[in-house]
């Protein structure tokens, strides 16, 4: 990204403030009300939509690129930025519906101004002053524009709440209470929930570098919260009303839980150990919310299910630490990062409560009520926002873990390894790429070729697996050599086919679908899996081409069927006409080539029933029909090696 274009944006940022002097029009709003009964007009839907997808999703994005120094974090957040400032002028641009002075309003200064200090550090980074005192400056700089960056979601997340509240006119005068109990509380739980999933997908390592369980962390949160809940859910000194009894009860129940949970995640030797309390204070929580008394019947159904929900979240961790884990931080001690699909339960349910709650509001409900919306389509809509939840941050985690924690195989020496695997580098991150690029829909399982003719074999896409082999197993390959005189005779069909007559400019797809059909023929009545779908290896090559139709299209397809064409006639040149129809197999491998792949030296195979030697110039009997001793028969001398008397001496 050009310092210009940087520049501007920031240009941008300091037109904020003259925006914010403009003073929206209230001459409708009724007495007592905190908005107008217009309805909101286009332009401020565009503000809330592309605000969401600037604060929503490009930031958050956009952060995770800064942390692995990625050289698409600039561009990305510069894009945000300029979304962000078209949005916020679009805020006080509309008309329609009318709005009180308000929270959102007076947010969204502070929240331009803390994206301007951002942009400011960004251009400060990017100059790459490090001279004199910029030396010692940068390293600050460097660190508050980490903190900004990763507080700006966490601010967004705010300032989206406060633009809900104020569209819909809610959490005023006496329901202000009430209000900030469900969004911070619901908002918590939303909370919590990231973290453990950040921690379940990414946090391992740090987790063993600081010596800790993760329920010491969770207990000491715990008792905490659980503290400034005593203190704060009833004005000390005044009546119990309403819920405030069960409400403080609960925080004393929090901080007693939470110390409990602290002292019991160390053993006696001070190394961290597992345990279940905050699970269970989790679960008890969920079974008093489901209690809460309420007003309204919609709203009592909501509470239930969310206590329901949160009461599953508990119940769920304590399985997955007593059961599952078995009071041990993984579910293998090799490997941290391997997780089990048992323990994406807790945080997702964590997710649905904190919708749950935050959309169960005094108001919430009367509106709905009135609406005569149904508590099963509310809780369905909900879990649908959680799901969506739960996706964005799996797939900012797995951006983070592939840049951050690349997946990386050991080299490999010479040959075939036990595992299957064939000479060379084995990198992952070139192997998915090019894997990418190749588009191989199917491939043998890792593990090496089942020699078991029905046994099911799970696919994953990889383009060497097939050519390995093949080159490697097939019997139709026996001598040095003849795998690369194949490729060459597919090469050149396809090349004559597609290139001469089709008049493609790629032949990749058709080679590679040459290959699936040699590869078929090769272990008939093997069990392949294609995407979901399980069936006869011999179908496999027929089913790619499908596929490329559909998606390609039929000149597509054409261009990839040459391949197949190409390894039919090789294999009927060389097998079936030879073997069925008594002709001439005029395809065979040179010898200049032969040597090439070490025709020439001797060949030793160590088999389970003995030694085989292969004598170094020993050739391979013509595959031609023709008979008798002549030098140009099968049955030739020559390449015999030097001949012996028999009882001779064997000097």
């Amino acid at each position: 990204m050009s310092r210009e274009g940087v520049l501007g944006t920031l240009l941008l940022l300091l037109s904020v403030p003259s925006v914010a002097a403009h003073e929206h029009h209230e001459d409708n709003i009724p007495a007592g009300e905190a908005i107008s009964a217009e309805p909101i007009d286009p332009t401020l839907w565009v503000h809330i939509i592309i605000q969401l997808v600037s604060f929503g999703l490009i930031f958050p994005t956009g952060m995770v690129l800064g942390i692995v120094r990625s050289r698409w974090h600039v561009p990305l957040q510069t894009l945000g930025v300029i979304i962000a400032v078209a949005g916020y002028f679009l805020g006080h641009a509309h008309g329609g519906r009318q709005f009180a002075p308000n929270i959102h309003a007076a947010f969204a200064s502070i929240l331009m101004i803390i994206l301007a200090i951002q942009v400011v550090f960004g251009i400060y980074l990017r100059l790459h002053l490090q001279k004199g005192i910029n030396a010692r400056l940068r390293k600050y700089v460097v660190t508050g524009h980490g903190i900004l960056g990763k507080a700006l979601p966490v601010v967004s997340w705010v300032q989206m709440l406060f633009g809900g509240i104020t569209a819909l006119g809610f959490c005023r005068d006496d329901h202000l209470g009430q209000c900030l109990a469900h969004f911070i509380m619901g908002s918590a739980f939303i909370g919590y929930g990231i973290i453990l999933t950040i921690i379940l997908l990414a946090g391992q390592f740090w987790l063993r570098r600081t010596g800790r369980s993760q329920e010491f962390f969770d207990s000491l949160l715990i008792a905490t919260w659980g503290c400034v809940n005593t203190f704060t859910e009833h004005r000390w000194g005044g009546p119990w009303v309403k819920n405030d009894l069960q409400h403080t009860s609960m925080g004393i129940l929090w901080w007693c839980a939470g110390l409990l949970g602290v002292w019991l995640s160390r053993k006696r030797d001070g190394s961290p150990k597992r345990n279940l309390i905050p699970g269970i204070v989790i679960l008890i929580t969920g079974w008093a919310m489901s209690a809460h008394p309420q007003g309204l019947e919609l709203s009592t159904h909501v509470h239930t299910v969310f206590g329901y929900t949160l009461m599953a979240a508990g119940a769920t961790r304590i399985i997955e630490i007593a059961f599952v884990l078995k009071d041990q931080n993984s579910v293998s001690s090799t490997d941290v990062e391997e997780t089990n699909s048992w323990q994406y339960l807790t945080p997702f349910l964590l997710y649905a409560s904190g919708f749950l709650f935050m959309s169960a509001t005094e108001e919430q409900m009367a509106m709905l009520a009135s609406a005569h919306v149904s508590h099963v389509s509310y809780v369905l809509i909900l879990y649908s926002f959680s799901f969506l939840l739960f996706f964005f941050v799996t797939q900012l985690l797995h951006l983070y873990s592939a840049w951050a924690f690349p997946i990386t195989e050991p080299k490999i020496t010479s040959g075939v390894t036990g595992e299957g695997r064939v000479n060379g580098y084995a990198d992952s991150r070139v192997r998915d790429a090019e894997e990418f690029e190749l588009e191989v829909l199917i491939s043998e399982d890792e593990e090496g070729i089942v020699d078991k003719p029905h046994e099911r074999e799970e696919q994953r896409p990889n383009v060497w697996t097939y050519s390995s082999a093949l080159e490697k197993e097939s019997s139709r390959f026996s001598q040095p050599g003849d795998y690369f005189t194949y490729i060459i005779f597919l090469g050149l069909v396809i090349i004559a086919i597609a290139g001469g007559v089709l008049q493609s400019m790629t032949f990749l797809q058709a080679l590679i679908l040459g290959l699936a059909y040699t590869y078929a023929q090769d272990n008939r009545g093997k069990k392949v899996t294609f995407y979901i779908v399980t069936f006869n290896v011999i179908f496999l090559p027929w089913a790619i081409l499908l596929l490329t139709l559909v998606l390609g299209g039929p000149q597509a397809a054409m261009a990839q069927g040459t391949g197949l064409l190409a390894a039919h006639l090789y294999d009927f040149l060389t097998r079936l006409w030879p073997t069925f129809g008594g002709g001439t197999n005029y395809i065979f491998t040179p010898n200049f080539v032969k040597r090439w792949f070490g025709g020439d030296q001797a060949n030793i195979k160590v088999k389970g029933y003995g030694t085989a030697y292969r004598p170094a110039t020993a050739q391979a009997p013509s595959r031609g029909t023709s008979s008798g001793l002549g030098v140009f028969s099968g049955g030739s001398w020559l390449g015999r090696g030097q001949g012996r008397r028999l009882g001779g001496d064997e000097s």
